[in-house]
């Protein structure tokens, strides 16, 4: 079988030199197109990094802020309210509730006191509390504090120490 001599004919010369530099061509348009997208790309990227930059300067520099104002925060803490529990003992709910509001009233002074300054005087609420005798309902008590629980509110558990009947 013998392959006919095209190279000789000047039509297909012309068709086939038009094939090749119509690739040509097209491929340096292509190369041209692709360069000119890949060029916007990493402009993008470029503008997108840096943007991710500044905004992560910009976050640590609010986390940083926001940190420091915490710590400023937790230092001036101060004291909201007082709770006052006795534990379980034979005296009656309402003889309790009035022990309990007795001891709360003499702890209101310790509100909207900062907690550091409630801490360090601390023995001062053992002093209010153990020292004092409270008396209801003709007779007199006097208490220990079993815990004593010192954040935004003020938290104290006592128990029963002594109790004396008193004459009127």
């Amino acid at each position: 079988m013998r392959l006919p001599p095209y190279y000789r004919m000047p039509s297909w010369q012309r068709f086939l030199a038009g094939i090749i530099i119509g690739t040509i061509i097209g491929f340096s348009f292509f190369i041209l197109l692709f360069g000119m997208a890949q060029e916007r790309q990493i402009q993008k990227i470029k503008e997108q990094e840096t943007k991710i930059k500044t905004l992560q300067a910009h976050k640590k520099t609010l986390l940083e802020e926001q940190d420091q104002k915490n710590e400023l925060l937790e230092k001036k803490i101060t004291i909201q309210d007082i709770k006052v529990n006795i534990e379980k003992s034979k005296i009656g709910k309402i003889l309790r509730y009035d022990l309990e509001d007795q001891m709360t009233r003499d702890l209101r002074s310790l509100i909207n006191n900062d907690i550091e300054s409630v801490a360090v005087n601390k023995d001062l609420i053992y002093n209010i509390i153990e020292k004092r005798t409270y008396t209801t309902d003709r007779m007199d008590y006097q208490f220990k504090i079993q815990t004593l629980i010192i954040f935004s509110t003020l938290e104290v558990n006592v128990r029963i120490v002594h109790i004396d009947e008193k004459e009127r």
